[in-house]
């Protein structure tokens, strides 16, 4: 549901009008899902990746997600001004149908010879390394469905920018115990390696070499990430914990710590081994 938000109160739009958030009903079939969506995206954000801005609310008992739109500028005066967005379906010219990897669309590397190709100077690396920032965080968090459609950019002229990451969700407080964890498998793969908990040096070396970015840049970042997770989720659930017990999610949120933790341990574990193969 796309609104215009002004004075703190919601409106439709008709005409030219345009809109300022979008606001989406969590999927019935998920528990939480909606608050799921909200708090991953803020862990990731604490972890140092830009991503939409958003927040969670429950409306007449049901609960949504509210996305501030990135690609909209608003005056002092409230007029709203659209910034041209394209996802990266359309600016590959391929159908949504193929914004999956398994479904014979195109992968990572594709996407970042593209980006390689367009922008002002400097800006390729700049928007390949944000691209390749969201493929690792999506693994890191469980964020499974991050496909081409929820990766975007936005044009102004000769600028091209990766836009900030959006539609961020983890699998992981859905996930069985233990090891079933490697049964989830990420929307683009990492290095040939989309399993969840099996991602070694070797995948990354290869993923950075499609890239066509410094292999050492790319494992050092990894790393990077891996350090900032568990504090990332922890300082961003603590201050929710009221909406948490309100909407009776501890169990839930547990959950997805503890799958959290998983894949720190996992990643820690072979980083420090010396071949980490």
């Amino acid at each position: 549901i796309a609104l215009w938000k002004r004075n703190g109160s919601w409106f439709c739009t008709t005409g030219i009008a345009r809109t300022t958030h979008i606001i989406k009903p969590g999927i019935p079939t998920l528990p939480h899902q909606a608050f799921n969506e909200h708090i991953t995206m803020r862990i990731v954000e604490a972890m140092g990746i830009p991503v939409a801005h958003t927040s969670f609310h429950i409306f007449d008992g049901v609960p949504a997600i509210i996305s501030e739109r990135y690609d909209r500028i608003v005056s002092a005066n409230g007029t709203v001004t659209a910034l041209h967005q394209e996802d990266f379906t359309q600016a590959l010219g391929i159908p949504s149908s193929l914004k999956y990897e398994e479904h014979n669309g195109p992968t990572s590397n594709a996407y970042a010879e593209m980006l390689r190709k367009h922008g002002l100077p400097g800006q390729a690396e700049s928007n390949i390394r944000a691209f390749t920032d969201g493929i690792l965080a999506s693994y890191l968090v469980g964020a499974t469905d991050s496909h081409a459609k929820n990766y975007s950019l936005l044009l102004d002229g000769a600028s091209v920018r990766l836009a900030p990451l959006y539609d961020l969700a983890s699998v992981f407080p859905y996930l069985g115990h233990g090891k079933q964890i490697i049964n989830a498998t990420l929307a683009m793969n990492i290095g040939g390696r989309r399993d969840l908990l099996q991602l070694r040096r070797k995948h990354l070396e290869r993923f950075a070499q499609r890239m066509g970015l410094d292999v050492e840049s790319v494992i050092l970042r990894f790393h990077t990430l891996v350090d900032r997770l568990p504090e990332a989720f922890d300082s961003t659930v603590q201050p929710a914990h009221d909406v948490i017990a309100s909407i009776g999610a501890q169990e839930f949120i547990d959950s997805y710590r503890k799958r959290i933790m998983m894949v720190y341990d996992d990643a820690m574990s072979w980083m420090a081994s010396r071949k980490g193969q």
